[in-house]
C-alpha cells in the first residue's frame, strides 16, 4: 500500500492459503488489474485495487470489501488478513536485518519518491528495506510484466516470513510490534500471530508452492478513457479455486463462485483463527 490516505488502493494482493494438517502452503499473487466483480455494488466490474474505493462509496469497510471481493474471486473464505504501506513494509524488512533474494536479471528502479536508482544485479543479494520496496514494484523493465513482479514479490514474502520465526525475529517482536501498529492494519491478535509463527516453524520451503494465475490483458472503457486491465477467464478462475479449496479441505462449492464455508472478514476479529489470509 502507499502512504495512508483515505483513498488508498492495494498496490500488491497476495493471498496465502495455510494448511495446519499437512504444513503446507499455497500462495496466489491477484494482479492488481484484475478486472472482476467488485463486492457489495450490485455486479459492477472493475479493477480489483478499487475494492477499498468501492467499499467506502458504499458504506462497507474498505479492507472488508476487498476481502470479500476476493472471496467471491476465489470462492474460499479469507479468515484473516493483513494491510501493509510502504513504510511498514520498510520498516519491518529493516527490523529483520534484511532479506535475501536471487535477481533473476539486471535492472533499476527507482527509490521511491526519489531520482535516485536502485540497481540490481543477476544473482544473489541481500537487500535492506528500502532496496527491497524497489525490488518488489518494478515491473516496466521486467520481460514477464505483472508476472514477473509477483514471483519477486512472494520471494520476499517468503524470505521475510522466516526471519520471523527465527530467533533474531523472536528477539525483534516488541519492534515489530510497535511498527504494525503505526503502519499496518490486521485482523489477526497477537496470541494468533505467536501461533502462526509457530506453525510457519513447521512449514519447509518445499511445502510452500506459488500458484501462477493464467492472465490475458485487455482494454476497457472505464470513464471517458479505455483503461488497460488483466482477465481472468472463469476456467481459470475455477482452477485456481479449485487447487485452493482442495488445499484448505473444502467441500465442493454448492454453486461456483459463492463462499459457504464461514463468516467473512467482516467479523474476522470474534474469528478463533483461520487458514486464509491476504
Amino acid at each position: 500500500m502507499r502512504k495512508e490516505t483515505d483513498n488508498w488502493r492495494a498496490d500488491v494482493i497476495i493471498v496465502a492459503a495455510v494448511n495446519p494438517k499437512t504444513n503446507s502452503v499455497k500462495m496466489v499473487s491477484i494482479p492488481r488489474d484484475s478486472y472482476v466483480e467488485i463486492a457489495n455494488t450490485g455486479g459492477h466490474q472493475d479493477k480489483i485495487n478499487s475494492a477499498p474505493y468501492w467499499g467506502k462509496t458504499k458504506g462497507v469497510n474498505p479492507v472488508t470489501n476487498t476481502a470479500e471481493t476476493i472471496e467471491k474471486l476465489l470462492n474460499i473464505p479469507i479468515d484473516h488478513y493483513a494491510k501493509v504501506n510502504f513504510k511498514g513494509f520498510i520498516d519491518i524488512v529493516d527490523a529483520l536485518g534484511g532479506v535475501d533474494v536471487n535477481v533473476k536479471f539486471d535492472f533499476w528502479e527507482k527509490r521511491l519518491g526519489k531520482q535516485e536508482r536502485y540497481y540490481f544485479k543477476k544473482g544473489p543479494m541481500h537487500l535492506n528495506g528500502d532496496q527491497a520496496l524497489s525490488y518488489v514494484r518494478m515491473r516496466k523493465r521486467d520481460p514477464k510484466g505483472d508476472l514477473g513482479r509477483n514471483e519477486r514479490q512472494r520471494e520476499v514474502l517468503v524470505d521475510l516470513m522466516d526471519k520471523g520465526v527465527s530467533l533474531k525475529g523472536l528477539t525483534k517482536i516488541n519492534e515489530i510490534l510497535n511498527i504494525l501498529g503505526e503502519n499496518i492494519s490486521t485482523s489477526l491478535k497477537v496470541k494468533e500471530m505467536i501461533a502462526m509463527q509457530n506453525l510457519y516453524r513447521k512449514i519447509s520451503k518445499d511445502d510452500i508452492e506459488s500458484i501462477e494465475l493464467n492472465v490475458t490483458y485487455d482494454k476497457v472503457p472505464i470513464g471517458s478513457y479505455n483503461v488497460s486491465i488483466v482477465r481472468i477467464s472463469e476456467m481459470e478462475r475455477q482452477r485456481v479455486s479449485k487447487i485452493l479449496r482442495e488445499h484448505l479441505e473444502l467441500d465442493p462449492p454448492s454453486s461456483e463462485g459463492q463462499t459457504t464455508d464461514s463468516d467473512t472478514t467482516g467479523n474476522s476479529e470474534e474469528s478463533d483463527g483461520g487458514q486464509n489470509q491476504y
